[in-house]
């Protein structure tokens, strides 16, 4: 009897290693079949692209072959009614005739056309322009005082703000509060504050001005008169 169940139990084990080994084979088998599937609907799918573009490239060519055609049948309509139609033929022989008539422009009257152009090559560049002139007229730009004259590359009083005056030797303290207004700028600095130049009383576009505070605000005045340091 042991005997006997040895030899089961061998048999048995035979048998469920070769299930395992049938059951992997399987597995393996389904895989294949999953991935050959889906190889299978990408090949479909790209034959379905390509058959597409096949009819779109059909259409194109017919629609090519139908313009062809027509243009044919307007050359030779239009060919046929050259031949035909003799008024059109007299009236492009006129206009033939009267530009035939014309002078052609003579050298000279070309050269007075382009003068202009030539003399506003020759001129400076706007950008250049007032900068010059800005230059030129700084360099003559003189400041009188009862000590002297001021140049414009005299220093600028740090308190006051006035050119040619010193800070240490500034007298009048209550004209702190001014700075120099310039045309280009939107907004002004007074004591580290920026004030816009719209809301300044009396101020003017043109030039440089002063500012005043006042009660109500800044207002706009006359440089004051200085002896110079």
């Amino acid at each position: 009897m042991r005997i006997l169940e040895r030899v089961f139990e061998e048999e048995y084990g035979q048998y469920e290693k070769k299930v395992e080994e049938v059951a992997q084979e399987s597995k393996e088998l389904i895989s294949q079949d999953v991935s050959l599937e889906k190889k299978i609907n990408s090949l479909e799918k790209e034959r379905d692209s390509s058959l597409r573009v096949i009819e779109e490239l059909k259409d194109e060519l017919a629609q090519r072959d139908e313009a062809l055609d027509l243009m044919k049948t307007r050359e030779c309509q239009g060919t046929s009614s050259a031949t035909v139609t003799k008024p059109s033929l007299n009236k492009s022989k006129k206009k033939a005739t009267k530009k035939s008539n014309q002078v052609p422009p003579s050298p000279l009257q070309n050269l007075k056309d382009k003068q202009p152009i030539l003399e506003i090559l020759k001129r400076p560049t706007p950008r250049l322009a007032p900068r010059q002139n800005k230059i030129k007229q700084a360099s003559k730009q003189t400041t009188t005082n009862q000590r002297g004259t001021i140049s414009h590359f005299s220093p600028i009083c740090y308190k006051c703000h006035i050119r040619g005056h010193i800070g240490s030797q500034c007298a009048n303290m209550k004209w702190q509060r001014m700075t120099n207004v310039s045309p280009r700028t939107t907004k002004l600095v007074v004591n580290s504050l920026w004030i816009d130049k719209t809301k300044i009383e009396g101020l003017k576009r043109n030039g440089p001005l002063w500012v005043k505070k006042s009660e109500n605000g800044y207002v706009a005045v006359k440089p004051p008169i200085f002896d110079g340091g």
